[in-house]
């Protein structure tokens, strides 16, 4: 009787009993406070508001895997192009989250997008939106992989344009695309003769909505590559080995800041746009006399946003971008660093700080990868962020306003480029 009668009354003594529980939690260590429940959570913290809109690509829009709105922003997947009808299902204050399939979600920038009525007279959108709205997933039509100079163009016919994802691997050496709310057709591949980047192409359907693209690649060292649409056609450009020397090279120089951005500022007032532009002229005129071609983001004291910077390196079709500028921070911070985005092209930074740390009295303040910076995030070409010497820190700084050791450290940017050539011509032969 007594276990009939306790099993009747346990419905009811359960929360008491759970709540007690959660009271005679120990007391949280660091402020002697009993742990709250629920949990407070803090104002302006990030949440995921339900929404659903459609929206539409902009220039330069990119994905990013997670909802971060630090200084440099969430974890960046990839750049996608425009006019790419989205759905956007929730939002926090400055993204929204994107279904990209029935399994995948991104994030991308409000400002990078607009609502797709504000294109209701462009009738490649509207197939798009009507094609979206429908819940039927794209078709693919021919494929074909073709050597169109200084570039292999993969490229694949679709009903519709569809958002993907796209990453490059080292081992294996490959990049791979997945293309969402598609199905693949019954349509073959054609690889034609001639081509110098690319091994081989892959298409398979890896769910019943994505169709991921494999491209194997042919030689190790990476050079670059753009994904885009032309029409309805999706398109993926991989760059050729160039001459892999300096002489013939062409190389973008990047000095960070100008205008209105001093950068840093020095305790008795040098501004870090001033130092870092007078390393760029000393470090293009190093490769110049090497036989490189350069290329100068800014040339003097001048306003440039990061996508114009990226426009005018595009637009001179570079094989390689150095940016140089200087680093602060708290007290006791010194040191040189760089910083890479993609993996492939660590070697690039490694071979660099390997050749700065040469430098007697430079201490080691670190090789950097998956940075963020927007100039990191092209994959048209390797890039490499060079932070040559803390202006926050007094002995650092002295070492910046010498001229022999900035000429130095410049010197040593440029062997660490003809190091990674040198790399790359071997790798290329295994």
């Amino acid at each position: 009787m007594k276990k009939i009668l306790i099993l009747l009354l346990l419905p009811a003594i359960l929360p008491l009993l759970c709540t007690n529980a959660l009271q005679a939690q120990e007391p949280d260590s660091t402020n002697n406070q009993r742990i709250q429940w629920p949990p407070h959570r803090e104002e302006g913290a990030v949440t995921i508001a339900d929404t659903l809109l459609y929206v539409v690509t902009d220039s330069a829009a990119f994905l990013n895997s997670s909802y971060g709105e630090d200084r440099l922003g969430g974890v960046k997947m990839n750049y996608i192009d425009k006019d790419i009808v989205l759905k956007a299902v929730g939002a926090t204050k400055e993204l929204y989250k994107i279904a990209l399939g029935e399994s995948r979600c991104a994030f991308i920038p409000k400002e990078m997008v607009h609502p797709v009525e504000q294109d209701s007279a462009n009738a490649e959108i509207a197939e798009d939106y009507a094609a979206l709205l429908s819940g039927v997933p794209a078709i693919t039509s021919s494929f074909s992989a073709r050597n169109i100079g200084k570039r292999d163009r993969v490229s694949l016919r679709l009903s519709s344009r569809c958002p993907f994802t796209i990453c490059q691997e080292s081992d294996p050496h490959r990049i791979t695309v997945q293309l969402y709310g598609l199905v693949a057709n019954t349509a073959w591949l054609t690889h034609f003769s001639g081509l110098e980047a690319v091994e081989s192409v892959d298409v398979q359907q890896s769910g019943w909505d994505v169709v991921t693209i494999t491209v194997n690649l042919k030689k190790r060292s990476s050079w670059g590559y753009e994904a885009y649409y032309s029409g309805k056609n999706f398109t993926l450009e991989i760059k050729h080995t160039p001459n892999l020397s300096l002489k013939g090279l062409v190389i973008g120089l990047d000095a960070g800041h100008g205008g209105k951005s001093s950068g840093a500022v020095s305790r008795d007032g040098i501004k870090e746009k001033e130092m870092n532009m007078d390393m760029v002229y000393i470090l293009q005129e190093m490769l110049q006399k090497r036989g490189a071609r350069v290329v100068l983001s800014r040339d003097g004291d001048m306003d440039l946003s990061m996508q114009q910077r990226k426009e005018i390196f595009r637009n001179n079709d570079i094989d390689l971008l150095v940016s140089v500028h200087c680093n602060a921070a708290s007290a006791g911070v010194r040191g040189t660093s760089t910083y890479y985005k993609y993996l492939p092209y660590r070697d690039l930074a490694e071979k660099i700080i390997t050749r700065l740390l040469e430098i007697e009295g430079v201490k080691e303040f670190g090789l950097v990868g998956n940075f963020n910076f927007s100039l990191e995030g092209t994959t048209a070409y390797p890039t490499v962020l060079v932070e040559t010497l803390f202006m926050s820190d007094p002995e650092d700084m002295a070492m910046l306003k010498n001229p022999r050791i900035r000429r130095q450290m410049m010197s040593k940017v440029v062997k660490g480029l003809e190091d990674y050539l040198k790399y790359c011509r071997k790798i290329d032969k295994q």
